[in-house]
């Protein structure tokens, strides 16, 4: 169609409305050209927010600026909650460890204690359940918990050390393998 034809069409569906005001739209576009054909009809909520949200993405193809920027914020926000999520599962491991090495602890509470170090350690269970399961064990304001008793230096220093240790016997028992491997290959050797 050319430009002649198409206001030819604006005109006449114009005409035709009743003391309607018409704003100034750009009437050479192909979508403009079924806008102005289609009857003027109520739309719904959601059919209204999907024209909006689509003249959004459209706005933001002409201005440049791809949906890209947009999924790289979403996946920081989603890598910020993993991480906010290993803080607290860090810090509640942390707890019930410290809880379990206390003088006055029961054997009870060391097993309930322990029960769970093992359930949130577990690959087998969700985030979900871990979530839950530290919710039902500190209550719902962890993050508020956690700056009130924040884990001791001391836990660190622990851990570093049983760390190394496990690390020294873990290679201690490699050499003592491979001397044994040798050891046989030598008897087998004639």
């Amino acid at each position: 169609m050319d430009n002649t034809t198409t206001t030819t069409t604006t005109t006449t569906i114009e005409s035709t409305l009743p003391n309607t005001t018409t704003p100034s739209v750009d009437t050479t576009t192909p979508a403009a050209i079924d806008a102005a054909a289609a009857p003027t009809v109520a739309l719904t909520k959601n059919q209204k927010k999907r024209a909006k949200d689509k003249a959004k993405k459209l706005k933001q193809k002409e201005q440049g600026t791809s949906s890209s920027k947009q999924t790289k914020a979403v996946v920081e926000e989603e890598e910020s909650e993993d991480d906010k999520f290993e803080r607290q599962l860090e810090w509640a491991i942390a707890q019930l460890e410290l809880g379990t090495q206390r003088k006055d602890a029961q054997k009870e509470q060391v097993a309930e204690a322990q029960s769970v170090i093992r359930k949130l350690k577990s690959n087998k269970n969700s985030m979900v359940q871990k979530a839950h399961l530290m919710h039902v064990v500190f209550g719902a304001k962890l993050e508020k918990k956690m700056k009130e008793m924040p884990i001791p230096e001391i836990y660190y220093i622990e851990k570093r050390k049983k760390l190394e240790e496990a690390e020294a016997l873990k290679k201690q028992q490699e050499e003592e393998k491979l001397k044994q491997q040798e050891e046989v290959k030598d008897q087998v050797k004639p």
